[in-house]
């Protein structure tokens, strides 16, 4: 890993970005991977925020790790509503299948 001031961008900061993308895309797919993913992003970009703030990173990364917020928290809360309108789905049919 680069040292603070080395120019290089937090790999946590990166990391960050793309699993929330990955978060922000996977509701796609019943919101699954998306419910991993968004905590995931989350974490990553606070400890690369953290990272930063304590100059051990260098700041050039902290728009990789804000993106990396930005979008884990969209994926997550996609993914809970898509998960939460496929149990009210299921709940209406089992519910309406009735005698």
């Amino acid at each position: 890993m680069g040292a603070a001031g080395s120019g290089s961008d937090s790999g946590l900061a990166v990391a960050s970005m793309v699993v929330g993308i990955v978060s922000v895309v996977g509701c796609m797919f019943y919101g699954l991977p998306s419910i991993v993913c968004g905590p995931v992003a989350i974490v990553l970009a606070q400890k690369a925020k953290t990272a930063i703030r304590d100059g051990r990173r260098s700041p050039s990364g902290s728009g990789f790790a804000q993106a990396g917020l930005i979008t884990g928290i969209v994926g997550s809360v996609l993914g809970l509503l898509g998960v939460g309108v496929i149990v009210v789905a299921i709940i209406a049919s089992v519910a309406g299948s009735g005698p």
